[in-house]
């Protein structure tokens, strides 16, 4: 989540009508660290040169021939594995193609326009569907097939031909300058309006580390860069290695995208092989993080004398199918159908308005008890009144007698209206809102008290003016002194107050990336009533030492699970075949990589033996013969005495061990020391005790068991 709680747009100063001074630099108090890109909007700007299209060396045999795609193939590639796998995990997302250095006379017509020349749009900037995928998985189609064509290794690899002709290189004395491609992208984000609001990032893919008019063009590119940042684009450069030259940012890019220098100017990683890793971190990243509540924050005084705005979001959620929808098919037509629910009487089959329900709740035995003290007015009696709390006072013959007092009884015991159930479950604390009640050290927390999900709350300036320099002055207060809050919740319009605590997070930059690792907020945890609390079970720790050195030889290698590395198997396969439908293509079953299974040989070969070890070590156990039964069916625990046995060397000399019981041979096994390690079945079982009874030992008993 961090990544997209980064900001994505500059610093922009605001009007804060707070006024607190905690002893920190205005400079530092800044809104953007909190802003959040819910949507993604991704353009790819690719380098067509003729460099771009020339084979790189994927494969180079002993004469020194290249085999391999070139960037430009590679990257388009990239491209769809992107768009294919946003269909599902972002469909509310854009994303567009733009190539540049491309010969606008020789190119064929885009259906999505032209930008300006030397420009060729592929797919314009609007949100993901299945069919302008289509389009350009059909043109890659054609081009992987001549590429797999060109079988002959002592041969050169050539740009397949419908990439050639598609997009023809431009001559390199006509190649654009950084600023017109610039300028380009600008295009076609404000194109788009105000469909693209969220993070708005250029993927730029090119190998040119001196474009053309590098010199005097520096000071026109980074000007329109400045206004692409100003406008919240933000460039997500893959630089690509040419065969023998090491792509060198120094030369101009590190300047234009304002950016230090490095030592030589080169990249750690290639390009291509940044563009793959990407691809992978948008499957896992890609699940939408929502906005869960958006509330005021109250606290200072007694009742909370400064409140400003917060939104929460849920760092944890279980990522689902999606909810499917009814349609009815009319010929090639499909129709989105509505879903309309209407309730009747169990009694009378007629319709009920929502007016004539109302909730009940079972509460026992009264639950049964005829409808009869809630008479219509047309169903009362004479003489039936009632009090000023509405409950029904009825006569003394109805109450069995004269002399007897008037028998009271309550007008509702088990219905409440709607504004009861609301009062009942908000404790009429109204609205929904986070009152800070106090502070304390965190050594009053305990682990054991975070028993559900966490939120994570960010300020909200579209609330109240001035909410992150007050959000950021609470926080770096609380971090300073070391203490977290102690607050009451109701963060939502139907939801029950609850107690929590808001323990501050400090912002974190990764060193080597120079990106963020962990947002500035407070999680907020929940804390239980002492009806949630249940006492642990007696003696839960009385063997947990008994498989420790199992658990360490089994443990990860990097000491911790890391969630990213195992997607759900069954999300995961029902999104593939949802893509080959949409795409219309064949889905392979036998194909369908599950990471989540476990590495049988890689168990076996760390800890084996111990298993085995551990295994026997359980059957050998005299405790393990004993057989708990159903508590319901008032049996006891039965206890196996070797003079109870059945005489099973008798049945071994007369060959009828087949007719015993299962049970009956478990347990001569087991008291005769009888290993049945990895024997489940009977005849494995009386080929065991045939074999120890083959040697010349064994035991006979009778068939009763004892009981106790």
């Amino acid at each position: 989540m961090s990544s997209y709680m980064s900001s994505s747009f500059p610093a922009s100063g605001f009007n804060s009508q707070w006024d607190i001074d905690v002893g920190y630099d205005d400079d530092v108090l800044d809104q953007s660290e909190y802003q959040y890109a819910a949507r993604d909007h991704i353009l790819f700007c690719i380098d067509a040169s003729q460099s771009m299209q020339t084979p790189a060396a994927d494969v180079e045999n002993e004469a020194g021939v290249i085999r391999g795609k070139s960037p430009m193939h590679q990257a388009l590639d990239a491209v769809v594995k992107i768009e294919r796998t946003k269909v599902i995990t972002g469909p509310n997302d854009s994303v567009g193609v733009l190539l540049y250095n491309v010969d606008s006379a020789k190119a064929p017509l885009s259906d999505n326009g032209s930008v300006r020349d030397g420009t060729y749009v592929v797919q314009s900037l609007r949100t993901i569907s299945a069919e302008e995928i289509k389009r350009l998985i059909k043109l890659l189609e054609q081009a992987n097939d001549e590429y797999a064509a060109e079988d002959d290794e002592d041969a050169p690899t050539t740009e397949p031909t419908v990439l050639r002709d598609n997009f023809p290189a431009i001559p390199a004395k006509d190649e654009l300058n950084t600023a017109g491609v610039f300028q380009a992208c600008m295009y076609l984000f404000r194109d788009a309006g105000n469909r693209v609001t969220g993070n708005k990032r250029v993927f730029l893919i090119t190998d040119q580390d001196e474009p053309p008019g590098s010199e005097v063009n520096r000071s026109p590119a980074r000007t329109v860069f400045t206004d692409m940042t100003a406008y919240g684009v933000s460039i997500n450069t893959f630089f690509i290695n040419r065969p023998g030259h090491v792509f060198n940012a120094n030369k101009f890019w590190n300047d234009i995208l304002q950016r230090p220098e490095t030592s030589d100017g080169s990249s750690s990683s290639d390009g291509m092989e940044d563009l793959t890793d990407l691809i992978s971190e948008l499957v896992v990243r890609q699940a939408p993080k929502r906005k869960q509540f958006s509330i005021p924050l109250k606290f200072g005084g007694r009742d909370g004398d400064i409140e400003i705005g917060i939104a929460g979001y849920a760092l944890i959620s279980e990522q689902k199918k999606g909810a499917s929808k009814m349609v009815r098919m009319r010929g090639q037509a499909v129709e989105e159908v509505q879903t309309k629910t209407i309730y009747t009487s169990a009694e009378t089959g007629a319709d009920l308005s929502p007016e004539e329900l109302t909730s009940a709740y079972e509460l026992g035995a009264e639950a049964k008890i005829e409808n009869v003290l809630e008479l219509e007015k047309w169903e009362r009696r004479d003489g039936d009144e009632e009090d000023e709390d509405g409950d029904v006072v009825m006569d003394r013959g109805s109450a069995g007698g004269a002399g007897e007092p008037p028998k009271r009884v309550a007008k509702t015991r088990l219905k409440f209206t709607d504004e009861q159930i609301r009062s009942y479950k908000t404790l009429d604390i109204e609205p929904p809102q986070i009152k800070i009640l106090g502070f304390q050290s965190p050594d009053y927390l305990v682990m054991t008290d975070n028993i559900k999900h966490s939120y994570f709350i960010y300020p909200d300036e579209l609330t109240y003016t001035g909410s992150t320099r007050t959000f950021t002055a609470l926080l770096r207060s609380c971090l300073k002194l070391n203490r977290h809050a102690l607050a009451l919740c109701r963060i939502r319009a139907s939801s029950s107050p609850e107690f929590a605590v808001l323990v501050p997070q400090e912002e974190t930059i990764n060193k080597r990336e120079g990106g963020q690792d962990d947002p500035p907020g407070f999680h907020v945890i929940i804390l239980p009533f002492v009806d949630d609390i249940r006492d642990p079970p007696k003696k839960m720790t009385y063997n947990l030492t008994a498989m420790e050195k199992l658990m360490r030889r089994l443990r990860f290698k990097s000491g911790k699970y890391i969630s990213d590395v195992y997607p759900n198997p069954a999300l995961q396969y029902h999104q593939r075949q949802l893509q080959a439908l949409a795409f219309e293509e064949d889905f392979d079953t036998e194909e369908f990589e599950d990471k989540a299974l476990p590495k049988y040989a890689g168990i076996h070969k760390a800890a084996g033996q111990l298993m085995k070890d551990w295994k026997k070590l359980i059957d050998d156990d005299e405790r393990a013969v004993e057989n708990v039964l159903n508590p319901s069916s008032k049996r006891h625990v039965v206890a196996i005495d070797p003079a109870d046995l059945q005489d099973i060397p008798s049945s071994y000399r007369n060959g009828t061990l087949e007719k015993l019981k299962v049970q009956e041979l478990r347990d001569y096994a087991k008291v005769n020391g009888i290993s049945l390690s990895g024997r489940t079945k009977k005849v494995d079982i009386i080929e065991a005790i045939a074999d120890h009874l083959a040697k010349g030992t064994g035991s006979t008993g009778s068939k009763k068991s004892k009981h106790y």
